[in-house]
């Protein structure tokens, strides 16, 4: 319900990790803390009146991360370097993490999670 996350052997690689894939839509305020997923990430978000507000990414292993998420408006990324967010498909972005690094996305609009 809150995250999910499984490995694509025909590619060799983690497919994306889904953020709140299939939370009931009463359920209007939800978070959760350092989810550990495929491909060695530590995962946070926060859900507020039914929309997903930011998305919290560490990687334990240093592979590429490929997220999909129903943040609105323009996806951007923060932490302790420029990231570039590469535009995969509609709601699912490439994130190239180094092994230790942790990067924040949120909306454009949305104060800094």
């Amino acid at each position: 319900m809150l995250i999910q996350s499984w490995s694509d052997p025909a590619k060799d690689e983690s497919g994306p990790i889904r953020i709140f894939p299939a939370v009931p839509s009463e359920w209007k305020d939800v978070e959760f803390r350092d989810l550990r997923t495929e491909g060695a990430f530590l995962v946070s978000a926060r859900r507020e009146h039914g929309n997903t507000t930011w998305v919290h990414i560490k990687s334990l292993a240093g592979e590429p991360c490929l997220i999909l998420t129903d943040i609105i408006g323009e996806v951007r990324a923060k932490g302790g370097r420029p990231f570039k967010l590469e535009k995969a498909a509609h709601g699912t972005y490439r994130i190239d993490l180094k092994k230790g690094e942790e990067v924040s996305l949120c909306s454009g609009s949305a104060k800094d999670p």
